[in-house]
C-alpha cells in the first residue's frame, strides 16, 4: 500500500513537470510577434515592442493597416505608426556604448546582407558581450558582440554606430535610469 502510494506521487509528480514543460518552439517565440510576410519585419517588431513591453494590444496587422506595406521601411514609418497608437517615439543614430546603456527595449535597424531588419533588443549581458534580441523572423536569439556589430553597424556611419527607435508610453518621462547616463548628455535624445 505504501508502495502504490509513492509511486503514484511520484507519477503525479512527472505529470506535474510535464505539464510545465515548454517546447522549442514555444520558448523561441515566446514575447515575439513574429512577421507573417517577407517584408512586415518593422510592423511585427513594433507589435512586439507595443504588446510586451508596454501593455499595447497591438498585432502586425495592426501595425501594416497604419502604413501598408511596404519593401522599404525606415525608423521614421515606424516611429509615425507608433504615434498612431498614442506613443511617442524617436529615431536615433547611437553609439554601441549608449546602446549598452538604455534601460529599456528598443527597436534597432540591422543591415543584413539581403538588406534590411528591424528587431527588438531586450537587452545586453552586463559583460557586454551578449546581446538578447526579438526577431520576428527568428524569434528569441542571442548574438555574442561581434556577430551583434556586424549586423547593426550602418552602412556608411561611425564605427560601432547605429540606428534605434526609442518608444515611450505616453506620459512616460525621459530620465537617468531610462538612459543611464547625465542630463546634460541626453539633452540630445529628448522627445517631442
Amino acid at each position: 500500500m505504501l508502495l502504490h502510494g509513492a509511486a503514484n506521487a511520484a507519477h503525479a509528480g512527472a505529470e506535474t513537470s510535464w505539464r510545465r514543460s515548454h517546447s522549442w518552439n514555444s520558448i523561441r517565440n515566446e514575447g515575439v510577434a513574429r512577421q507573417s510576410l517577407d517584408m512586415s519585419c518593422g510592423a511585427a517588431a513594433l507589435a512586439t515592442l507595443l504588446t510586451h513591453y508596454h501593455g499595447a494590444n497591438v498585432t502586425e496587422r495592426d501595425v501594416l493597416r497604419v502604413f501598408g506595406l511596404n519593401a522599404d521601411y525606415s525608423l521614421t514609418d515606424l516611429a509615425n505608426a507608433a504615434a498612431a497608437f498614442g506613443f511617442r517615439s524617436a529615431a536615433l543614430s547611437v553609439d554601441i556604448g549608449a546602446l549598452e546603456r538604455l534601460r529599456a527595449p528598443v527597436i534597432l535597424f540591422m543591415d543584413e546582407r539581403r538588406g534590411g531588419h528591424f528587431v527588438v533588443q531586450r537587452g545586453v549581458h552586463p559583460s557586454g558581450e551578449v546581446y538578447a534580441l526579438a526577431d520576428p523572423a527568428w524569434g528569441n536569439v542571442r548574438l555574442v558582440r561581434a556577430q551583434f556589430l556586424q549586423r547593426w553597424r550602418s552602412e556608411g556611419s561611425a564605427e560601432n554606430t547605429g540606428r534605434v527607435l526609442l518608444v515611450l508610453k505616453p506620459g512616460q518621462p525621459v530620465n537617468d535610469q531610462f538612459f543611464g547616463e547625465s542630463r546634460a548628455r541626453r539633452q540630445r535624445f529628448l522627445l517631442p
